[in-house]
């Protein structure tokens, strides 16, 4: 008995995808399943956190990057690194801002821009403090900010501004009187009223340039048609002027 071509053929793809679908959907249950599970145990494990808000700072001061573990870890014994991505400068893809390793601060391939001038917490580190300090801010400091811990796989990011001609108010630091000048709504006030009296001066004048140019133009009118009166007496034979 001969076998149908097209029955083995059509049979040979049903087992094929058969077999497909017994072996995709264990393999997609199982993706799923570690997913949940690396997911849960992320979140059960220390996190790097960083300021939410920007962090301003005035050209030529100091600033403090804040950043923690949480919750306190001790990370004296772990690899905290500090980058700053530039995309004008093709060395900050390699090279980072400060780096901790071995329990001792590491200069080698660090970028150049910043030797010299940022440091860690040594003593918070035990409470997992990973702050960076960096002094005598320029302006190029300015921009995004990451810190990474290797070993908890889990990195925060901070952005800095650095103000040129920053103004800090305090109360240690008493405004101006022209500052206070200026901020008065009084003195406000008085600029607005002084103004509504400036205006009004200038409608009084207008009006009464215009009622003298009307006196003057119909004194010259009156003067005129006089004058023409008479050239007429002195000449009858002349029409009467209109």
């Amino acid at each position: 008995m001969k076998s149908d071509p097209l029955r083995s053929a059509q049979s040979g793809r049903l087992c094929f995808r058969d077999f497909m679908l017994g072996f995709t959907f264990p393999v997609w249950t199982l993706t799923v399943c570690l997913s949940e599970g690396v997911q849960t145990s992320s979140e059960g494990r220390p996190q790097v956190v960083g300021s939410l808000q920007p962090i301003v700072a005035t050209l030529g001061d100091d600033v403090i990057l804040l950043c923690h573990v949480e919750p306190p870890l001790s990370v004296e014994n772990m690899t905290v690194t500090w980058w700053k991505y530039d995309p004008g400068d093709p060395e900050s893809e390699y090279k980072y801002v400060h780096r901790y390793h071995n329990n001792q601060d590491v200069e080698d391939m660090k970028l150049s821009a910043y030797v010299g001038r940022t440091t860690l917490f040594t003593d918070g580190l035990k409470h997992g403090n990973v702050s960076l300090k960096i002094t005598n801010l320029k302006l190029s400091d300015q921009g995004i900010y990451r810190c990474l811990i290797l070993q908890l796989w889990s990195s925060a990011v901070i952005k800095l501004n650095v103000e040129p001609n920053s103004v800090q108010m305090t109360t240690e630091t008493p405004l101006d009187d022209r500052d206070l000048q200026l901020a008065d709504p009084n003195n406000e006030t008085n600029v607005r009223a002084g103004r509504s009296h400036l205006g009004a001066l200038i409608v009084v004048v207008v009006w009464v340039l215009l009622v003298l140019g009307g006196g003057v133009g119909g004194y010259l009118l009156k003067h005129k048609k006089q004058q023409e009166l008479l050239k007429y007496d002195d000449a009858p034979n002349k029409p009467l002027p209109v």
